[in-house]
This record gives structure tokens, sequence and C-alpha cells, in this order.
């Protein structure tokens, strides 16, 4: 998430955040990673997809720097653990 965030800054996560909300765009979000189940991610909602769907991208202007919803296509809102907090 380089820009926005960089190794070793400190985020609060809040896994209540989506209970009783749909995630929105633009919201920063822990994300359980389609491919590897014990990897967390941390990325930004781009844009709704089908009911339920969401696409995620990083803040790097690289692409190709980033593993996201242009490598594994939209996540359930299931994998979406919480909505980040940056301090």
């Amino acid at each position: 998430m380089w820009p926005t965030l960089s190794d070793g800054d400190k985020v609060i996560c809040n896994p209540l955040a989506y209970s009783h909300s749909r995630p929105e765009v633009g919201d920063v979000v822990l994300v359980q990673h389609p491919f590897h189940s014990n990897l967390l991610i941390i990325k930004r909602i781009s844009e709704p997809q089908a009911e339920g769907e969401f696409s995620l991208t990083g803040d790097n202007p690289d692409p190709t720097s980033s593993d996201d919803s242009h490598n594994f296509g939209p996540v359930p809102k299931s994998a979406i653990l919480g909505k980040i907090i940056i301090n």
C-alpha cells in the first residue's frame, strides 16, 4: 500500500465495520489473500462488482508491484476481514 503505508507503519483494523454496512469505494481493508489462506493483505476497494464482490487495488502507482485484483480478480465480502484505520 505504499505510498499510503510504509513498512513498519501501525494500523488498526475494525473487524465490525462491515457487519451492518457494505464496503465503499476508497475504503482501505484487511483481506485474506484468495490464493494464500495464511496471507493477509491490505488493499483499497476500487469498485464494487457483482453482488457481494469487490475489486481491490494497491496504492503503488506501478501496477506490476502489487498483488491485487489485477492478479486474482474480485474478492467476496467474506474475504474482507475489516476496515483499516490509518493513524
